[in-house]
């Protein structure tokens, strides 16, 4: 069990070095690094994990990896792919989704995501390990005295765990 947090806390860790690794590729219509930091909630849909625990803790890292040059040349709505990890944990359910995510603007302040990857799970009598996992959300940005803030409402699903780590998730933060 702790080889597997000390796994997940280091790709973790992995994950956010690439983001700061991989900034000078962003694109220059977004502030800063393109490094986004959040933390916030979690709500488990239903099945033991929400017994457990009816609300989890979680928090999360995104960085931009480049723009979306081959899909959509849509000037209005630019889109751009990033690459997030989660960590989510509550009552012995343990999630860190690894996700490739395209993002792409709805409007001036609000855009839309979906991602699939992998995600490391632990739950209290199962021998969990990797499992495919995917996301959707909904996130807000605005500047706070020039400073960008955001807020961001997600779907969060992995398979082979019995929809026992599915739920919403609300977190707010910062992009540098």
């Amino acid at each position: 069990m702790k080889s597997r947090t000390r796994f997940c806390v280091a790709a973790a860790s992995a994950v956010f070095a690439l983001g700061l690794f991989a900034a000078p590729a962003r694109s220059q219509n977004l502030p800063g690094f393109g490094v986004e930091l959040r933390a916030g909630y979690f709500w488990p849909a239903n099945g033991r994990a929400s017994a457990a625990k009816a609300q989890w803790f979680t928090v999360g890292t995104e960085f931009k990896i480049f723009d979306d040059l081959i899909f959509f040349k849509n000037p209005i709505n630019p889109g751009y792919f990033s690459l997030s990890a989660d960590l989510m944990e509550g009552g012995g359910f343990r999630s860190v989704p690894v996700l490739v995510n395209y993002v792409t603007r709805v409007s001036e302040h609000l855009s839309a995501s979906a991602g699939a990857g992998v995600s490391f799970t632990s739950r209290p009598g199962f021998d969990d390990g990797a499992s495919f996992a995917y996301q959707l959300s909904l996130r807000y940005d605005w500047s706070v005295s020039g400073f960008p803030v955001i807020v961001r409402l997600a779907w969060n699903s992995v398979a082979s765990v019995d929809q026992e780590l599915d739920g919403f998730s609300l977190t707010g933060g910062v992009k540098f």
